[in-house]
């Protein structure tokens, strides 16, 4: 074999692999010089709310509604429709077919629904936003009943969310016209109506108002007459009562106005005020925010209690009597900024942006804090200096006294995350 031969073949791969080191050497320092170090975020405009978290009571104006005979009850109206006094609500069934029962429930349930539909289907996209807080809605309380085992509640809401989603492709124009759907409806209910039997008792209303087939015992207990002289001890007691058997045949709510009583500590109560108006948020209706006037601020030994109302009745609203809601305190608009991304620097707040490929340092205005960020003012009302002379410090985060800084602005691209920075630095220097 030819020694010479070998040795100018390993020569040559010897000679290779150390040029394409050093190739590899060079390239990744000059890769690393204009490689960024740093992480940014955009400064946008946020606005959020601070809420305090209690338990909301539920007042209403409320008749219970008894029937003399045994049977299964079939509302005459759908659930929450407006009965004019002494007019049909409900019939009594001795032998009704607790299946048929139902089915009629279901149908009352879409027909009730659809109605809130204009018949010429017109459609907004607030319409559109509507019907989804609907299913949400609806979706929230079906998940809340099977966490807790109530198969029962949870088979009961599906026609809700059944007719839910037939009203939103109406709406969108995929089912035919809401007036024929309805007319659908109600023949097939007439149907199911005819096949119940002979019929016992009709429940009629002592007033007019608006009917609703089930019944917890609170109608006379959580009644908005209590809240006439009433203070904040007879109030604390009241929510605490076990209330008496429910009625049988359903209720009348006699008033659009209804209330939300909540029970918040002396601090909280020392920020609002009679005649206010909250936004009120409401867990048990896929987190629905209503506008209610503050009615009553009542001072206790332990804080205050708080007697909201409002008139406004959202479909498919679940009036149960004590439900967890979230109280607005106040609303704040700004820069939202990462609390761990601010420094402090010749004795000021602020944080490092990139600026092209410079780093500055820009000042903030707090405004106040949430959840882990700042919200800062977006146009504070201080005299804004022009840039100051930029010079590079000699170590990280020095600059000298009669350096000036701007403030932080929109679309400003906020550091996050980087080592070694100073007003002035260049990357890749």
């Amino acid at each position: 074999m030819d020694t010479d031969y070998l040795k100018r073949v390993g020569r040559y791969i010897v000679t290779a692999l150390l040029a394409l080191g050093i190739i590899v050497y060079f390239g990744y320092h000059i890769w690393s010089t204009f490689k960024p170090d740093v992480k940014t975020e955009a400064v946008f405009q946020s606005t959020v709310t601070k809420a305090v978290d209690v338990d909301g009571y539920i007042f209403r104006s409320e008749i219970p509604l008894s029937a003399n005979s045994g049977g299964t009850v079939v509302p005459s109206v759908s659930e929450g429709e407006r009965v004019r006094a002494y007019g049909e609500a409900a019939g009594i069934y001795s032998s009704a077919d607790p299946d048929t029962v139902e089915k009629i429930n279901e149908i009352d349930v879409q027909i009730e629904m659809l109605s809130s539909v204009s018949v010429d289907s017109t459609i907004t996209l607030k319409d559109a936003a509507k019907i989804d807080n609907e299913l949400y809605s609806v979706m929230t309380q079906i998940r809340r009943a099977l966490a807790k085992g109530d198969s029962e509640t949870a088979n009961n809401l599906r026609a809700e969310l059944i007719s839910g989603t037939n009203k939103k492709d109406i709406l969108m124009g995929n089912s035919g016209n809401v007036a024929v759907r309805l007319s659908e409806l109600r023949t097939q209910r007439s149907a199911l109506v005819s096949q119940l039997g002979s019929r016992t008792e009709t429940v009629t209303t002592p007033k007019s108002g608006y009917y609703y087939s089930e019944s917890d015992g609170y109608e006379t207990l959580f009644d908005p007459a209590v809240f006439d002289g009433a203070d904040y001890d007879t109030l604390k007691n009241l929510v605490n009562v076990t209330p008496s058997a429910a009625s049988n045949a359903g209720k009348i709510v006699t008033d659009s106005k209804w209330y939300t009583v909540c029970f918040v500590d002396s601090g909280i109560g020392a920020h609002m005020k009679e005649g206010q108006w909250r936004n009120i948020t409401f867990a048990y209706n896929g987190d629905i925010t209503l506008e209610m006037k503050l009615e009553q601020l009542i001072r206790g030994e332990n804080g205050y209690a708080c007697v909201f109302s409002t008139t406004d009745m959202p479909d498919s609203f679940e009036y149960t009597r004590v439900q967890p809601v979230k109280i607005a305190m106040a609303e704040y608009t700004g820069f939202k900024v990462r609390i761990s991304d601010v420094r402090i620097i010749d004795g000021k707040q602020g944080v490092y942006v990139l600026d092209g490929s410079t780093v500055r340092f820009r000042l903030i205005s707090i405004i106040t804090d949430y959840e882990g960020y700042y919200i800062v003012e977006t146009d504070p009302e201080v005299e804004i200096p022009e840039e100051g002379e930029e010079t590079e410090p000699s170590d990280q985060e020095t600059s000298s006294e009669e350096k000036t800084y701007r403030y932080l602005k929109l679309h400003d691209l906020i550091i996050t995350e980087g080592t070694g920075l100073y007003d002035g630095r260049i990357l890749g220097k």
